[in-house]
């Protein structure tokens, strides 16, 4: 878990995250405070969640032998949003301690959300919350371009979705550390039960079943666009407090478990959900612009995608592009892995295995131990001493033969 520690301390702890100054001087930290424990569950206001889920079963089993049962298509619809805003805060921050309750939690949250929850893992925490609204964002809101504003709503979850897929098979494909197995034992039971409801009955599976989850899906992604566009892009491992608004009603926030609290969930992604408007008022609200807390999303979207029509930003100046046309993608798994070695000779091959030169290197390390044997002091072993001793040649290179290493001095032990 990440500290902030005070800039006067001389506590040499690392902080795992790079925060601005008026956090960064602070001694307080909102992960330093304990969460509420249950018998099963890291934090006790996860009960809801687990509910939330409960009932989305029973609501669903129900709507299937009534008639008619197109009346529960929109509280499934719902109910299937709900579980992907609580799919995404369990991504971040697990819900049950029992590594095997964590995963049987994450395959319901599968079968209710309609898709792999572990594709969050790739799709959102490794390549949003660290290059967000970047190119190496695939889901940055200037891709949705349309000219009536309300063409962007409707369609921006479709004109990111492919690229966001390709993204997340280059990662499996990439990764060597990925659990393979996780993604499989989501992904089996969500085929399954498709195909057993699809048998059983193929208008109901579409109305109680899939068309709740793609409007989950379209709901979840979509609220990027709402929470992003217009705002500050931030630099690299910058916190900028203007980079995302917040919906701050208190209806939309209980709907969605505090998903509208963005900007301080980009700042501590593995912060519990239930903590995000106590510390979005400490931290974030003193220092963002004020036109970035919306309190109705309704009301927000109505103003903006429907009435105006217009594309504007916090401060009600027009979003205007750097470029006209939408550049490619870049890849960002490309910051978490080297790239694939290419077909070289053998040689090539071991020069790069050993550092360039290292058989040369040991020469002159013998040579320089027998010149001070013979000037009449006692050969040993080589014990590594900065500043004293032997001088080294400074002549190797790094294995990866990208960059010189600074060879620290040997002396003789007796």
């Amino acid at each position: 878990m990440a500290t902030l520690y005070n800039d006067e301390s001389n506590n040499t702890k690392p902080c795992l995250i790079k925060t601005p100054k008026p956090i960064r001087n602070a001694v307080y930290n909102p992960l330093d405070k304990p969460p509420k424990p249950s018998m099963l569950l890291h934090n006790a206001h996860d009960r809801r969640a687990v509910l939330w889920l409960v009932l989305y079963a029973g609501t669903t089993l129900l709507a299937w032998h009534s008639s008619p049962y197109l009346l529960f298509t929109p509280l499934l619809a719902y109910f299937a949003f709900a579980t992907a805003c609580i799919t995404h805060n369990s991504m971040h921050c697990p819900v049950f301690c029992d590594p095997a309750h964590e995963h049987l939690w994450r395959v319901a949250l599968t079968l209710g959300y309609g898709h792999p929850c572990q594709t969050f893992l790739s799709g959102h925490n490794l390549s949003h919350h660290r290059f967000t609204q970047t190119r190496k964002d695939p889901m940055r809101t200037s891709k949705a371009r349309f000219r009536w504003h309300f063409l962007n709503l409707l369609l921006f979850q479709p004109l990111v979705a492919g690229d966001v897929f390709r993204q997340d098979v280059r990662f499996l494909r990439r990764s060597p550390t990925v659990d393979r197995r996780a993604y499989a034992l989501q992904i089996f039971p969500l085929v399954l039960f498709r195909v057993w409801t699809m048998w059983l009955d193929p208008l109901r599976a579409i109305a109680l079943c899939i068309f709740p989850c793609l409007f989950a899906q379209w709901g979840i992604v979509t609220m990027n666009l709402l929470q992003h566009d217009g705002c500050a892009t931030p630099a690299p491992g910058e916190r900028n407090y203007n980079m995302a608004r917040n919906f701050v009603g208190p209806v939309v926030n209980y709907a969605t478990f505090n998903n509208g609290y963005h900007t301080i969930h980009h700042f501590f992604p593995t912060l519990h959900w239930s903590r995000l408007p106590e510390e979005h008022v400490r931290l974030v609200r003193p220092h963002m612009l004020p036109g970035l807390d919306e309190r109705c999303m309704a009301r927000y979207v109505w103003r903006t995608f429907v009435r105006r029509g217009g594309r504007v930003d916090a401060q009600g100046r027009p979003v205007k592009f750097k470029s006209a046309i939408e550049a490619e993608d870049e890849d960002w798994t490309a910051e978490y892995f080297a790239e694939e070695p290419s077909d070289a000779s053998d040689d090539a091959k071991s020069e790069a295995s050993t550092p360039d030169g290292s058989e040369e290197f040991l020469d002159e390390v013998v040579e320089l131990m027998l010149e001070k044997k013979e000037d009449g002091e006692e050969g040993g072993a080589l014990s590594p001493v900065k500043g004293k001793g032997v001088k080294m040649p400074a002549r190797s290179v790094s294995p990866e033969g990208s960059a010189p290493v600074r060879r620290v001095g040997f002396e003789a032990k007796p």
